[in-house]
């Protein structure tokens, strides 16, 4: 069944086709409020929805979108695959850049490569990694009922306003404070995905956030460790 974007209702139909030029969007039967305003629009519609935080629209592409259509929901899917690719670009560009502008309150210059883009963007890649494996482990440790592809399409598509900062910075001055941006979007966004894919609290889904992420940078410290180190010793023979 569908769900209602408002209150979360179960409800057995979206819209109503009566011909190919007239349909019709239903209410829901608890709140009479229209069930779902977003099946008519389209992916690029729905990804600036999710960037804005509508409200609702979580709701829509993890639990509406492909049911309710799915050749929308096969768009939507291949964008949001394409996500993990964009992002690991992205905050590893506002990592190359940002760290520059660290100061001593905020030192993440230990993220930054120094000899390469290229390894910043693979320990982005990796620490990413890392994040969406802790997710899925707390997910899974503290007993919710949860469905993979559901999940994925949560995680995924919290991540996007990265894409969207990268982009603040390409057009103006970097500064350290917008990695502080995209912890704080990421986190509120992965707080509503978790809502509704797996039917957690806005307060657990923020805790799974913070933890990923500071295993992400525990693990991200690791690494950066241990590169510095191999260096150190290529450098000594």
């Amino acid at each position: 069944m569908f769900r209602c974007i408002h209150c979360g209702a179960h409800v057995e139909e979206l819209y109503r086709e009566y011909s190919a030029t007239n349909i019709r969007l239903m209410p829901c039967v608890k709140c009479s409020k229209t069930a779902d305003p977003f099946v008519e629009t389209d992916t690029l519609g729905i990804i600036v929805a999710i960037l804005f935080h509508r409200r609702g629209i979580f709701m829509h592409a993890v639990n509406n979108r492909e049911r309710s259509s799915p050749q929308l929901g096969e768009e939507l899917w291949f964008a949001t695959l394409r996500v993990p690719v964009l992002t690991m670009f992205c905050e590893a560009y506002l990592i190359w850049t940002c760290s520059e502008a660290t100061n001593s309150v905020m030192d993440i210059s230990f993220l930054r490569h120094p000899n390469s883009f290229s390894a910043t963007v693979v320990a982005t890649g990796m620490s990413q990694i890392v994040y969406r494996a802790v997710i899925v482990l707390l997910v899974s440790v503290l007993g919710f009922n949860w469905d993979s592809s559901k999940l994925l399409n949560a995680v995924l598509l919290s991540e996007l306003h990265s894409i969207v900062i990268a982009m603040l910075v390409v057009c103006g001055a970097p500064n350290i404070y917008y990695l502080l941006l995209v912890f704080i979007m990421l986190s509120v966004s992965l707080a509503k995905g978790l809502q509704v894919s797996i039917g957690s609290t806005p307060l657990t889904g923020l805790l799974i956030a913070v933890i990923a992420w500071v295993m992400r940078l525990t693990f991200a410290t690791f690494y950066a460790n241990y590169v510095a180190t191999t260096l150190l010793l290529q450098l000594s023979y």
